[in-house]
Protein backbone atom coordinates (compact mmCIF):
# COMPACT_ATOMS: atom_id res chain seq x y z
CA UNK A 1 0.00 0.00 0.00
CA UNK A 2 2.79 2.26 0.76
CA UNK A 3 4.63 1.56 -2.23
CA UNK A 4 1.07 2.27 -4.55
CA UNK A 5 1.23 6.04 -2.60
CA UNK A 6 5.10 6.22 -3.54
CA UNK A 7 4.69 5.34 -7.23
CA UNK A 8 1.99 7.88 -7.70
CA UNK A 9 3.19 10.64 -6.24
CA UNK A 10 6.10 9.84 -8.08
CA UNK A 11 4.05 10.00 -10.98
CA UNK A 12 2.09 12.94 -10.14
CA UNK A 13 5.04 15.24 -9.97
CA UNK A 14 6.73 13.79 -13.10
CA UNK A 15 3.92 14.66 -14.80
CA UNK A 16 3.59 18.22 -13.58
CA UNK A 17 7.36 18.77 -13.96
CA UNK A 18 6.90 17.42 -17.81
CA UNK A 19 3.92 20.25 -18.23
CA UNK A 20 6.26 22.67 -16.94
CA UNK A 21 9.34 22.26 -19.03
CA UNK A 22 6.44 22.12 -21.74
CA UNK A 23 5.26 25.38 -21.09
CA UNK A 24 8.82 26.81 -21.40
CA UNK A 25 9.24 25.10 -24.23
CA UNK A 26 6.55 26.35 -26.41
CA UNK A 27 7.08 30.09 -25.60
CA UNK A 28 6.34 31.85 -28.93
CA UNK A 29 9.37 33.93 -30.83
CA UNK A 30 6.80 37.23 -30.62
CA UNK A 31 6.75 36.51 -26.36
CA UNK A 32 10.56 35.58 -25.88
CA UNK A 33 11.19 38.79 -28.11
CA UNK A 34 8.65 40.97 -26.33
CA UNK A 35 10.13 39.11 -23.07
CA UNK A 36 13.73 40.30 -24.12
CA UNK A 37 13.02 44.04 -25.21
CA UNK A 38 11.35 44.29 -22.04
CA UNK A 39 14.14 42.79 -19.85
CA UNK A 40 16.27 45.47 -19.30
CA UNK A 41 17.18 49.27 -20.47
CA UNK A 42 19.07 48.77 -23.62
CA UNK A 43 22.63 51.17 -24.09
CA UNK A 44 23.91 52.46 -27.31
CA UNK A 45 26.46 50.40 -28.36
CA UNK A 46 26.92 51.58 -32.09
CA UNK A 47 25.27 53.46 -34.88
CA UNK A 48 25.40 53.16 -38.55
CA UNK A 49 23.44 55.33 -41.04
CA UNK A 50 23.43 54.07 -44.69
CA UNK A 51 26.41 52.27 -44.02
CA UNK A 52 28.37 54.66 -41.85
CA UNK A 53 29.10 55.04 -38.36
CA UNK A 54 27.43 57.81 -36.40
CA UNK A 55 27.32 57.01 -32.59
CA UNK A 56 28.32 60.38 -32.18
CA UNK A 57 24.55 61.52 -32.87
CA UNK A 58 23.33 59.08 -30.43
CA UNK A 59 26.22 58.79 -27.76
CA UNK A 60 23.70 58.33 -24.72
CA UNK A 61 20.83 56.56 -26.02
CA UNK A 62 19.13 54.40 -23.92
CA UNK A 63 15.87 52.99 -24.29
CA UNK A 64 13.63 51.30 -22.01
CA UNK A 65 10.71 49.25 -23.54
CA UNK A 66 7.19 48.73 -21.03
CA UNK A 67 4.26 47.51 -22.47
CA UNK A 68 3.27 49.09 -25.42
CA UNK A 69 5.70 52.15 -24.26
CA UNK A 70 8.99 53.32 -24.08
CA UNK A 71 11.31 55.72 -22.90
CA UNK A 72 14.55 57.37 -24.22
CA UNK A 73 17.40 59.34 -23.35
CA UNK A 74 19.05 61.02 -25.96
CA UNK A 75 17.29 59.61 -28.49
CA UNK A 76 15.73 62.91 -30.21
CA UNK A 77 14.74 63.22 -32.99
CA UNK A 78 14.26 59.47 -33.92
CA UNK A 79 13.63 58.54 -30.14
CA UNK A 80 11.13 60.60 -28.35
CA UNK A 81 11.99 60.70 -24.68
CA UNK A 82 8.44 59.01 -24.32
CA UNK A 83 6.30 56.98 -26.97
CA UNK A 84 4.09 54.17 -27.32
CA UNK A 85 5.24 50.93 -29.58
CA UNK A 86 2.62 47.72 -30.79
CA UNK A 87 3.94 44.98 -32.95
CA UNK A 88 3.02 44.73 -36.65
CA UNK A 89 4.09 41.50 -37.18
CA UNK A 90 2.90 37.68 -36.11
CA UNK A 91 6.84 36.40 -34.98
CA UNK A 92 7.61 39.71 -33.31
CA UNK A 93 10.71 40.92 -35.91
CA UNK A 94 8.69 44.57 -36.71
CA UNK A 95 7.32 46.83 -34.73
CA UNK A 96 5.54 50.63 -34.89
CA UNK A 97 6.66 53.62 -32.50
CA UNK A 98 4.40 56.44 -32.02
CA UNK A 99 2.46 54.82 -35.26
CA UNK A 100 4.92 56.32 -37.34
CA UNK A 101 8.18 54.45 -38.31
CA UNK A 102 8.42 50.70 -38.59
CA UNK A 103 11.52 49.15 -36.80
CA UNK A 104 12.99 45.55 -37.76
CA UNK A 105 14.49 43.64 -35.05
CA UNK A 106 17.45 42.44 -36.89
CA UNK A 107 18.82 40.66 -33.40
CA UNK A 108 17.69 40.41 -30.11
CA UNK A 109 19.37 38.42 -27.27
CA UNK A 110 20.13 38.92 -23.01
CA UNK A 111 23.23 40.54 -24.33
CA UNK A 112 22.94 42.54 -27.82
CA UNK A 113 19.59 44.38 -29.46
CA UNK A 114 19.65 45.68 -32.99
CA UNK A 115 17.00 47.75 -34.62
CA UNK A 116 16.57 48.77 -37.91
CA UNK A 117 14.83 51.78 -39.55
CA UNK A 118 14.31 53.93 -42.11
CA UNK A 119 14.50 57.52 -41.36
CA UNK A 120 13.42 60.17 -43.53
CA UNK A 121 13.83 63.26 -41.67
CA UNK A 122 17.04 65.30 -42.00
CA UNK A 123 17.51 68.41 -39.22
CA UNK A 124 20.84 69.07 -38.53
CA UNK A 125 21.12 71.85 -36.38
CA UNK A 126 22.97 73.37 -33.48
CA UNK A 127 22.02 71.83 -29.80
CA UNK A 128 20.98 68.23 -29.71
CA UNK A 129 18.31 67.60 -31.84
CA UNK A 130 20.09 66.65 -34.86
CA UNK A 131 19.26 63.65 -37.41
CA UNK A 132 20.53 62.57 -40.39
CA UNK A 133 18.02 60.86 -42.88
CA UNK A 134 18.52 57.10 -44.13
CA UNK A 135 18.77 53.65 -43.03
CA UNK A 136 19.37 53.42 -39.30
CA UNK A 137 21.01 50.71 -37.40
CA UNK A 138 21.10 50.73 -34.11
CA UNK A 139 22.98 48.20 -32.05
CA UNK A 140 22.41 48.41 -28.03
CA UNK A 141 23.59 46.14 -25.09
CA UNK A 142 22.27 45.76 -21.65
CA UNK A 143 23.13 48.92 -18.94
Amino acid sequence: MRLNILSIALIVSILLLSDCSEKEATESEKDRVERLLLSTTWEIDNVQIDGVEESNLFQSLTLKFAANSYTSTDGELVWKPSGTWQFNSDDGSTFIIDADASVTIDQISETSLTLSLLWDKDALGGGRTASISGQHVFTFVPQ
